[in-house]
């Protein structure tokens, strides 16, 4: 409950008093699973060595049950797989999964499933993390944890976006935020912001992508690894919109906030270099910029880590060709090429080339990159259909609602100009209570709507509920049916 929230160093207090309870009754087991537990708390603030030190002589200790040994293993593979350490990672996960399996415990297969289809997207691996993924998504739908399908399906929505099924990545994630919407998960729910957010931006509407990243930073301020993946996603944002300065501070950051003594490898930390190099070249143009990404680029040749390899493969195609150095830029395009052709960072490749018009007219005209041209029409395609204008348009939900009948005799029906609102455009059953409590209520204030629906929850948590229950209720029934202004 506590890390659910953010209360690490709650949490970490309370593991303290069970470990020497544990320690008293002499109960091994138990004292290993506390330091499995804070491990996990460890991983999540960024602390990948104190984590490993705590994991390590739990996964080497064979007079111990074999579950409590592999999930000691784990620990050890989700360092490895943040750390940018894939094939260990994947070499840990692939081991323990069948030990889960044989014990029918399928709340840790379902966890192994979740970190193995990650190491595998990493590896570039899809197949195997698409069927990771299904799997775990269906196990979770099984176990009655809201929090834990919400993160299944964030991971399933991203992996659709990634492969360039757009359709599917926005229908996966917004049924997250449904589900995570009943519950009190700030984690989850930054997650899912995040991952929603990097789904807007490159479908083309920033403002919706600004707001969702900014909501993501400000709930996960005890979670460094995601406050380091949303500032990543800010800067791409902003250098595609031209704010270069504005775009390198945020990648500085990532860079300079990284854990002082633990290994500078994490995915994160190398994507801002490559980020910081190549904002280097387009303010100033260097040629050593375009060393430092080669240098990146050789530096994961040997580390199975194919996605990353590819977002600084077409960041040096950019710099390249904005230096005017062509060979050089064909070069990195036609890895890319390759990379898409086995279905590896479609969406990466085709936002950047689109978001770079020189980069896109090259592409274009070079008759080898047929690839590429077939990734970059699907992303404008996607981006016509999930416009904020066109997808209202092709969900039939325009902005003026002229005649709204309600029937609360027996179940409760609602009909916009004519026609029943469906359970699925409400997104959530508390967005259609919002609207009957104002229906019979009337004008209220949100601090008085706020202690009806959400009596226990944090100001942070209450703010976010309110906007996006609001949000949900104006989308099914027209944005004149509920007015709100001035708190009212």
């Amino acid at each position: 409950i506590l890390t659910d929230r953010y209360l690490y160093d709650d949490a970490l207090r309370e593991l303290e008093l069970a470990e020497a309870g544990f320690e008293a009754q002499s109960d091994r087991v138990w004292v290993c699973e506390v330091k499995l537990q804070r491990a996990m708390i460890h991983i999540w603030q960024g602390n990948h060595r104190v984590a490993r030190a705590q994991a390590l002589p739990i996964s080497q200790d064979h007079s111990l049950p074999d579950i409590i040994v592999s999930r000691a293993r784990h620990m050890l593979a989700l360092v490895d797989l943040t750390t940018g350490k894939i094939k260990q990672a994947i070499d840990h996960l692939e081991a323990i999964l069948p030990v889960f399996e044989r014990t029918n415990d399928t709340f840790y297969v379902s966890g192994v499933l979740q970190d193995l289809a990650l190491a595998y997207t990493s590896a570039g691996q899809l197949d195997g993390a698409s069927h990771c993924l299904q799997r775990l998504v269906a196990i979770r739908r099984t176990l009655g944890q809201p929090n834990a399908l919400a993160l299944a399906l964030n991971n399933l929505g991203d992996h659709y976006h990634q492969i360039g099924d757009y359709e599917l990545a926005l229908r996966t994630l917004e049924e997250g935020l449904e589900v995570i919407s009943e519950t009190n998960n700030q984690r989850a729910e930054s997650y899912l912001r995040w991952t929603m957010g990097d789904l807007q931006r490159d479908l083309g509407n920033d403002d919706a992508a600004a707001l969702l990243y900014n909501s993501a930073y400000e709930s996960s301020i005890a979670e460094p690894s995601l406050q380091q993946s949303v500032r990543l996603s800010m800067a791409t944002l902003y250098r595609w919109s031209g704010d270069y300065q504005r775009a390198l501070r945020f990648a500085r950051q990532v860079v300079e906030d990284f854990p002082v003594g633990e290994e500078p490898q994490a995915s994160a930390v190398l994507l801002a270099r490559a980020a910081n190099s190549a904002l280097k070249a387009m303010l100033d143009f260097t040629p050593r910029a375009l060393d430092e990404l080669d240098d990146l680029l050789h530096g994961l040749s040997d580390r199975s880590a194919a996605s990353e390899f590819v977002q600084i493969a077409i960041l040096a195609a950019n710099v390249a060709l904005s230096g005017g150095d062509e060979r050089r830029t064909l070069h990195y395009l036609r890895e890319c090429a390759a990379s898409c052709d086995r279905g590896i960072g479609r969406n990466i490749i085709a936002v950047e080339i689109v978001n770079t018009p020189h980069l896109r007219a090259f592409v274009e005209q070079n008759p080898h990159l047929r690839s590429l041209q077939t990734a970059v029409q699907r992303l404008l395609a996607a981006r016509q259909m999930f416009s904020s204008s066109s997808w209202r348009d092709a969900t039939e939900t325009p902005d003026t609602t002229y005649s709204l009948r309600v029937l609360v005799l027996g179940d409760e029906v609602i009909e916009r100009d004519g026609r029943q609102v469906s359970t699925s455009e409400w997104r959530s059953s508390r967005a259609k209570e919002f609207f009957l409590y104002l229906l019979f209520e009337g004008p209220s204030k949100r601090e008085q709507i706020s202690l009806v629906f959400w009596p226990d929850s944090s100001p942070e948590r209450v703010r976010s509920n309110f906007h996006t229950t609001l949000y949900r209720a104006r989308r099914a029934l027209g944005e004149n049916v509920i007015l709100y202004d001035d708190d009212i």
